[in-house]
């Protein structure tokens, strides 16, 4: 093999598709082969361990060849004390303590050490849960800032506890300055085992806003994750526009009352002109359980005329992406009720809100046949009445939507879609034991046997069922099933990280 035949970028492009240990089997090849799997080793740190792996890998970060490789940091360190572990008292206690921070020390020391050559880096992240922020962990990070990173740092994301938000924001505060090419900024607050009072959420939504205000001038992409977003909800009315934002992501436990549900409107409405982007989900990024909110589903899927409890009051012109994660009101729970007690919609016209939408992700709620039909009914359409929807991805219930019918509904009615991802999620309860679920499927096989949609030309497919494991896996049986009823092939996306 001879790598002068291709550019370096086509072979970048090529070993993409490979696992990692697959790339780095290839390092001995040749050159260019080499130099790409050590790119893609040092590509990120890792700085979570203290062990003797984690600081050879510190020690050889030092070289300038693999410094400049470098361009994502991940900070976590666990080896601080946890919230659990008590303070010093005895003679032999105070001791010990001091051998653990003199080695946390000259740990956080040798990270510096690597980290100061490292001159490409533009993404950090930082996570720090239920471990003690110690006053060496304070100094280590203000040295991470200060080593010139802040001038070519572009995302930063901060994964921490609602108590310990002023600790990580209050020194970039101070160097809010030097963070000129900041864009992307990302809080995932995570759960406690302490508890916060009215003291410290009040401090920690006013060091929020403070940060925010310093970058609202800059920042095109913001990510809020929060089990208490109904403080920063409340407080987001005091944010000055954000006149470049056309990424928001916004997952979060909504509280009860209509006021954080207003600012938000107001929030959304005045990034009307710019955003791109918009993903809202009613829990945090780590929880995977259900979730029933009555007053987010109203908000969502208004039959109100106040314009303020509207999640859409505007329309969004530029909006080309919407990522919704729905949930029924408490009266909407059984799966196992017929259509007709079942709210049609769970969301509102598209084509009156975001009138130049291309791709729909629909998550968390198990959607039918008839909700399908009726948001397919409020899709915009062009200016020769075909809906212009490129990308649909959404969560159906199995035991109702695994039909040709749903595939007859889309080629007739929105054969725009050029990518189809569809997440089938069986029903639960009691009834669902009774079920047949191997007869469903083989019924739905001899209905696609008869099937052709010669005038869709779809170029991804992917079906997945749940399995015993969080992540819904790929069903190559049923994407072949379906695939072979087209014209021309779609590609059956068969990609997935299992997390058991």
């Amino acid at each position: 093999m001879h790598s002068k035949d291709l550019p370096v970028e086509l072979w970048r492009e090529i070993t993409s598709y490979l696992p990692r240990s697959t790339l780095y089997r290839l390092m001995g090849i040749n050159r260019t082969l080499f130099n790409l799997a050590m790119d893609d080793f040092y590509r990120e740190i890792r700085f979570i361990s203290d062990d003797v792996r984690t600081r050879e890998l510190l020690k050889s970060t030092i070289e300038p060849q693999n410094a400049a490789r470098v361009r994502k940091l991940l900070i976590r360190p666990d080896f601080l004390p946890g919230l659990d572990e008590a303070y010093a008292h005895g003679m032999l206690d105070r001791w010990i303590w001091g051998l653990r921070s003199s080695k946390d020390d000259a740990t956080f020391l040798a990270a510096v050490s690597a980290i100061r050559p490292c001159s490409k880096i533009r993404e950090v992240k930082v996570v720090l849960h239920d471990h003690r922020f110690t006053p060496s962990f304070g100094r280590f990070l203000l040295s991470v800032w200060q080593i010139s990173l802040g001038t070519r740092l572009h995302t930063l994301s901060i994964d921490t506890t609602w108590i310990k938000i002023p600790r990580f924001l209050q020194p970039l505060l101070e160097l809010s300055e030097t963070l000129t090419n900041l864009q992307e900024f990302t809080l995932e607050v995570s759960p406690s085992r302490v508890g916060h009072g009215e003291a410290s959420t009040e401090v920690t939504v006013r060091s929020l806003l403070s940060f925010l205000r310093a970058l609202s001038g800059q920042l095109t992409a913001l990510r809020l994750s929060s089990p208490y977003f109904k403080e920063i909800a409340i407080s987001l009315d005091t944010i000055p526009h954000f006149p470049k934002l056309e990424r928001l992501e916004i997952f979060a436990f909504f509280g009860e009352g209509p006021q954080q549900f207003k600012c938000l409107t107001r929030f959304i409405a005045s990034h009307e002109h710019t955003l791109r982007y918009f993903l809202l989900k009613p829990q945090p990024r780590y929880y995977l359980g259900k979730v029933a909110h009555q007053e987010y589903s109203a908000w969502l899927n208004p039959q109100t005329h106040d314009e303020e409890l509207k999640a859409f009051a505007k329309p969004l012109y530029k909006l080309e992406t919407l990522h919704l994660g729905l949930c029924d009101g408490p009266e909407d729970q059984n799966f196992f009720a017929s259509e007709d007690s079942l709210t049609p919609r769970v969301v509102p016209n598209l084509s009156t809100f975001v009138p130049n939408i291309t791709s729909l992700v629909l998550t968390c709620l198990p959607l039918t046949l008839d909700r399908i039909s009726h948001l397919i009914d409020g899709l915009p359409e062009d200016s020769a009445g075909r809906r212009q929807l490129r990308s649909l991805r959404a969560t159906l219930l199995f035991t109702d939507a695994l039909s040709a019918s749903l595939f007859d509904m889309f080629a007739l009615r929105l054969d725009s879609l050029k990518s189809l991802a569809i997440t089938y999620c069986r029903p639960y309860g009691v009834d669902a034991l009774s079920l047949d679920f191997e007869a469903i499927e083989e019924a739905f096989y001899r209905e696609m046997e008869e099937k052709r949609y010669d005038g869709w030309e779809l170029d991804v497919l992917r079906l997945t069922k749940p399995e015993a494991c969080p992540t819904p896996h790929p069903d190559m049986t049923l994407m072949e099933a379906v695939a072979t009823s087209f014209r021309r092939k779609p590609q059956l996306d068969h990609s997935y990280i299992c997390s058991c």
